[in-house]
């Protein structure tokens, strides 16, 4: 590696230590090979998922799920980002919207439960829908599911979600157990897609 990584990458916020093979590895630039090890906090990824937090009167999800993320200050978790998901429009009880939403966070180990009592707190306490639902998945990768392409094709049950949420590892945390699971689980699934998520199913970008 040249001064990026070997010199410049070191200093970076949250760096544990840098280590190099041997002392000419510290002549950094030019047209040298310099060998390093950048050693950083182990952190790990949680994605929430968030739906019916408002009512025809007041509220939207995602600005409530928005705001959760950003209000989040708790050393040792960062806040990734948030992504808005289109879910069936021909639901009949469907959020003003007809949209969830999907928090990513990155957390050290020992900072999860914190997390996770976070966002149930803020999103119950701030949302204004007896209904809302929440959930959340650990890892980088989401489970393979059909529910995916359900909850922008079909009409759901929350007693599906509840099933298919524990068949794939899925957790939820909301008080309500209501028909707020439908569309939370249905973010959660497509937090890790592009455009697409915010679209009708097949709809290109």
């Amino acid at each position: 590696a040249g001064v990026g990584v070997a010199a410049c990458l070191a200093q970076a916020p949250g760096v544990i230590r840098a280590e190099y093979k041997s002392e000419e590895d510290l002549n950094v630039g030019g047209a040298r090979i310099c060998r390093s090890t950048v050693v950083l906090p182990k952190y790990e990824k949680i994605t929430f998922g968030i739906d019916d937090t408002d009512v025809k009167e007041e509220g939207a999800t995602w600005v409530l799920a928005l705001q959760c993320g950003e209000a989040c200050k708790i050393e040792g978790v960062e806040f990734l980002g948030m992504r808005l998901v289109q879910l069936n429009p021909k639901a009949p009880n469907k959020t003003t919207n007809c949209t969830g939403s999907a928090l990513s966070f990155a957390v050290l180990p020992e900072k999860k439960e914190e997390l996770i009592s976070f966002v149930k707190t803020f999103i119950e306490e701030h949302s204004v829908s007896p209904e809302t639902g929440i959930c959340y998945l650990e890892g980088l990768v989401m489970p393979e599911s059909p529910y995916k392409k359900q909850i922008k094709t079909e009409l759901l049950t929350a007693e599906y979600a509840n099933a298919e949420a524990e068949r794939i590892g899925v957790t939820f945390i909301d008080s309500a157990n209501a028909k707020g699971r439908i569309g939370s689980l249905g973010a959660l699934l497509w937090a890790n897609d592009g455009v697409e998520a915010a679209g009708l199913f097949g709809e290109e970008a």
